[in-house]
């Protein structure tokens, strides 16, 4: 959630965090919290590709996928084959998590986990 937070104040504009806002004097009555916020979907799919990308329990899926792009299209050049792999990477990566918990006896850490499941509602405080 961390790395998430961190990229999405470091890449896109307007977005408020721990991270970035300046330092306030909060009066003892101030009920203020911190406010929800709905992410587009493109900036969701983003910061989701960017975390795959980016978290090394990752890594091993990642040069797996690009082994089966490579295999899949054989007569592409490399720039067609990192296409494909950046663009269906997360969905691959989902479904390849979810086949490996029903079909074998691999034990997959909670982030590896986590990984999978894109960002759906970010709370800043």
């Amino acid at each position: 959630m961390e790395e998430c937070m961190n990229f999405c104040t470091q890449y896109l504009n307007d977005v408020e965090s721990k991270f970035n806002r300046p330092l306030r004097k909060r009066n003892s009555d101030d009920t203020t919290k911190g406010k929800d916020f709905v992410l587009e979907e493109i900036t969701r799919t983003q910061a989701h590709r960017w975390i795959l990308f980016h978290t090394k329990a990752v890594t091993p899926f990642l040069s797996e996928h690009l082994a089966t792009i490579r295999r899949q299209y054989s007569t592409a050049n490399e720039h067609h084959v990192q296409l494909v792999h950046f663009q269906e990477f997360a969905k691959w990566f989902k479904e390849h998590v979810i086949n490996l918990q029903r079909t074998s006896d691999v034990l997959l850490s909670k982030k590896l986990l986590l990984c999978q499941i894109p960002p759906i509602l970010q709370q800043l405080d």
